[in-house]
């Protein structure tokens, strides 16, 4: 472990900004801002750290305020090293945990982006395609060979077949962005 200490709320406070924190170990009792307000500010300033309270005079009242504001653990004194460790060593794991899961979000979330632009970027000249073709097999410029019909025909099934699996890309890009719920 790498550690920094501080000597009140106020100084942690400071440390903050400067370092990546994963773990605080932070008392109830500090002079200056105390312990419950400082894990409050370092919750807002690091969300993804863990923040371990410790006390020499415990209550049920801190332990459930420090839960309440966002503390991974509460932990009495005088330590017990090896508890103590431990609790340091989860809370190191949950907090690495939490940072991978942050990434994997960002990286599906730049994933469906891209399969919802990419879809909407080839519906467009699909359908084109698609209309187009239809209207040479309608004669609409003219009378077409027959040949030229039925191979217009194989292209246009093509298309639409095509155009049905963007649209099933789509859709899959929507469910997964929360923007269609689906109906068994």
């Amino acid at each position: 472990w790498e550690v920094a200490g501080a000597g009140s709320g106020e100084e942690a406070l400071e440390l903050i900004p400067g370092g990546g924190f994963d773990v605080v170990l932070c008392d109830i009792m500090m002079p200056g801002i105390g312990g419950v307000e400082t894990l409050k500010r370092i919750k807002e300033r690091l969300p993804h750290a863990e923040v371990i309270m410790a006390t020499g005079c415990a209550t049920l009242e801190t332990a459930i305020e420090s839960m309440r504001c966002g503390a991974y653990d509460y932990v009495t004194k005088p330590y017990e090293i090896g508890r103590l460790s431990t609790t340091l060593d989860r809370a190191l794991e949950r907090s690495r945990l939490k940072g991978r899961v942050n990434q994997l979000m960002e990286t599906d979330r730049v994933k469906s982006e891209f399969l919802a632009s990419m879809s909407h970027e080839l519906r467009t000249p699909l359908n084109s395609i698609i209309g187009y073709t239809e209207l040479v097999i309608d004669g609409v410029y003219g009378p077409a060979p027959a040949e030229q019909t039925q191979a217009l025909g194989r292209v246009t099934a093509s298309a639409r077949a095509l155009l049905s699996l963007i649209n099933d890309v789509l859709d899959l890009s929507k469910l997964n962005a929360g923007m269609t719920t689906m109906h068994p």
